[in-house]
């Protein structure tokens, strides 16, 4: 079962290439995409350590919410 599962979802994956071309809209190279997503990923990083912090300090982490 796990196998065929894991078989449906390669199925579903789009070839890199697509996958790039999609995220860039077909405009950009995929060198420019890789460098937007990461500075995007640093930002929300910086975000969610952000999160994190306001919700330790006010003891709002799931692990104490009953």
């Amino acid at each position: 079962m796990v196998q065929g599962v894991f078989s449906l979802a390669m199925k579903a994956v789009p070839y890199r290439k697509d996958f790039i071309d999609k995220l860039g809209r077909n405009k950009v190279d995929e060198e420019t995409v890789l460098r937007e997503m990461k500075e995007f990923v640093d930002l929300l990083e910086a975000n969610l350590e952000v999160v994190e912090e306001f919700y330790q300090k006010n003891n709002l982490e799931t692990s104490q919410v009953q």
